[in-house]
């Protein structure tokens, strides 16, 4: 059986999904600072890791998680000069999924979920 091909790095799959609903990728050279994402689950483990990326990838950020001070000691970790809108809540809840969109919205919509 043949060792499984390497995974591309994050940026790349970005440029290669991130699409903002127009259906076309996004190449490099796209301001990133414009680039928007929703990461849940943020306060931990891969939404943690996932939401530090973006953030040094100069994604604007709009995060959750249930525990709130997890939440923000999570978000104290961040690059300096990263703009998050961290809100608690619980996923499942539909009233949360619509803080989440609304603040994505605030902020030029999403571009990665």
């Amino acid at each position: 059986m043949p060792p499984p091909a390497a995974l591309p790095s994050l940026t790349a799959m970005t440029d290669i999904h991130a699409g903002n609903g127009t259906g076309q990728a996004r190449t490099r050279g796209t301001t990133r600072a414009a680039r928007v994402a929703v990461v849940t689950g943020a306060s931990r483990g891969l939404g943690r890791a996932l939401a530090r990326a973006l953030a040094e990838d100069g994604y604007r950020l709009v995060v959750d998680a249930r525990d709130g001070a997890a939440l923000r000691a999570a978000m104290a970790g961040l690059p300096a000069g990263a703009v998050v809108t961290a809100i608690t809540g619980d996923i499942t809840d539909p009233a949360h999924r619509g803080d989440l969109r609304r603040a994505a919205q605030a902020l030029g919509g999403p571009d990665l979920l």
